[in-house]
Order: C-alpha cells, then sequence, then structure tokens
C-alpha cells in the first residue's frame, strides 16, 4: 500500500480484487480504513471499502446501506427537484408576472441552476469519495466548489431585486460578488493552495465571499430601514437561509451528535446528515424570499 499512499493514480490489483470477493462484507470499521479515508473519528461503522472500480463505487449508492447513503441521496434528489423547477420555470413565471422583465426570469433561473450544481455536485462527492484517495480529493474540491457557486447564485439575484432602479449598483455588487467567487474556485482547484501554509489567504478569501452579500444588504437596511428590506422586499429570506447554513455548518464543525455518543449516528442523523438537510432547507427559504424580492421589485416605479 505504500505505491498507493505515494501515488494516488496507482491501482493496487489485490485491493480491486479483495473489494470485489462476495465473501467480504461491504462495509467495514473504522480500524480498517485506508489512511485517506478516515475524517471523522466519531462515526465508527458503516464505510464502505476503498472500491478503485467505478462500478462498484456508483452502484453503493442503491445497492447496500453505508454512512455515506444519506448524505448522497439528502443532495441527489433536491438537486433533481431544483432541476425540474428551473427547466419549467420560464412557463409559470411568464403567465404569473406579465410585468417581469427577460432578466428577472434570467436571475430566478441562474439561482435555481447553481442550487442544482451545489446538490449535485455534493451527491456525487459522496458517491465517488470511496473510489481512490485521488477521486476523494478532486470530488471534495467539486463539492467545496459547488457551495461556492451556491453563494455566489444567492447573492446575485438578491442584488438584482434589491435595487431594481439602479443599474450601476446591480453591477457593481454583482461584479464584487462574482470575483470573490472566482477567486475561492481558483483557491479550491489548485492543490498548491489546499497546503496548511495557505490556510489565512484561504480564510480572507471565503470570508470575503460570505460577507460579500451581506454589504448589499445593509445597504438596502440604511435606505429602506429593516422591516421594509427584511419583510416586504423579501431580503429577510437570505438572513433566514443564511442562518440555517451557519446552524448546519456549526453542528458539523463540532461533530454533534456523534461526538457526544460515537458509534450510535453512524448511518442516521450524524452531523453530516444535519448539515445536509440545512442546506436543502436554506436553498429552498431563499427561494421563496427571491420570489417575494422580485414581487417587490416589480412595484417599483423608477424615475
Amino acid at each position: 500500500m505504500k505505491g498507493l499512499k505515494n501515488d494516488p493514480d496507482a491501482e493496487d490489483t489485490s485491493k480491486i480484487q479483495s473489494t470485489a470477493s462476495p465473501s467480504l462484507s461491504k462495509t467495514i470499521g473504522i480500524a480498517d480504513l485506508e489512511e485517506w479515508q478516515n475524517d471523522n473519528e466519531f462515526i465508527l461503522t458503516g464505510y464502505r471499502r476503498a472500491q478503485y472500480s467505478w462500478r462498484t463505487t456508483f452502484g453503493s449508492v442503491f445497492e447496500y446501506l453505508h454512512n455515506e447513503t444519506v448524505n448522497i441521496h439528502s443532495h441527489l434528489w433536491p438537486a433533481v427537484a431544483f432541476f425540474f423547477m428551473a427547466v419549467t420555470l420560464d412557463i409559470s413565471f411568464t403567465s404569473r408576472y406579465k410585468s417581469a422583465k427577460r432578466s428577472d426570469l434570467v436571475f430566478m433561473t441562474l439561482y435555481l441552476l447553481s442550487a442544482v450544481f451545489c446538490h449535485g455536485a455534493s451527491a456525487l462527492f459522496h458517491t465517488i469519495r470511496c473510489h481512490s484517495q485521488k477521486i476523494d480529493a478532486r470530488s471534495n474540491a467539486l463539492d467545496y466548489a459547488g457551495i461556492i457557486v451556491l453563494v455566489v447564485g444567492s447573492y446575485t439575484p438578491s442584488v438584482h431585486f434589491g435595487f431594481p432602479c439602479s443599474v450601476k449598483l446591480q453591477i457593481t455588487y454583482c461584479v464584487i460578488i462574482v470575483l470573490l467567487g472566482l477567486g475561492g474556485s481558483f483557491v479550491v482547484w489548485d492543490p498548491e493552495y489546499a497546503k496548511p501554509t495557505h490556510r489565512v489567504i484561504r480564510t480572507i478569501i471565503f470570508c470575503a465571499l460570505g460577507s460579500s452579500g451581506w454589504i448589499p444588504l445593509i445597504h438596502l437596511v440604511i435606505v429602506h430601514g429593516f422591516e421594509e428590506t427584511l419583510i416586504h422586499m423579501g431580503q429577510g429570506g437570505l438572513v433566514i437561509a443564511s442562518l440555517t447554513y451557519v446552524t448546519g455548518a456549526f453542528l458539523y464543525a463540532i461533530r454533534v451528535p456523534e461526538r457526544l455518543y460515537p458509534g450510535k449516528f453512524d448511518y442516521f442523523f450524524s452531523s453530516h446528515q444535519f448539515l445536509h438537510f440545512c442546506v436543502v432547507a436554506g436553498a429552498s427559504i431563499h427561494y421563496a424570499g427571491l420570489y417575494k424580492a422580485m414581487q417587490f421589485s416589480l412595484t417599483q416605479s423608477c424615475h
């Protein structure tokens, strides 16, 4: 196995054969994991073996229960739902909002597509991470890229609907958000920036991206006040969604509840699963808020 750890691209033939053996259990405990597979010391059982085979990797989605099953399906089916909403939006949108501009439809569609990408990338990551060390690392980067896409896809329509009478402000804020998103994507995909020595710059970029949507929100509060901004203008959806995301991320960061009862939440109700549920809930809440924000923008008379 030394060759495999030094060269993630190498395939260990004996491992492939042993993984495919019907005499072996399809799941293993934490003590039997390869080093690169272990990322949560409080999840003790239900791990898939390193597969080194695409057939068995994708087969694990439906063939048997393991500790990634809920993580896969909790984002796979929301991705399908958001995609259906995106492809049918034009029909429902144009019939209900005849005064809406084409740009309104574009921003709503982009948000739904960003949700599709985020949830789809997450489901794919949790599906294929057991394939090999290299695939685990690259799909993890894809998972983070999905988060960045959802952040950018959430903030830009909020800006569009929040400043219906100022194209200049829309462009300024959206450009800043997109540029920070590109910076975050570069950090995610470049292996150099994954090193511990670049932790500070990673933190700065992600904090800047995370706060980039709050600056225009504060701008709106200053101009319109809290009640009109958060309730009548629909921007409260962004706030509630953000708090939902943070709640899920906090539980995941502190590994609760599995930290309290190691081995009891290996298959169901682990912190990562709660994070997934919070992401789905937050994305849905934000979508409802965007509809309200759009309805408010259509009532504005710009001079």
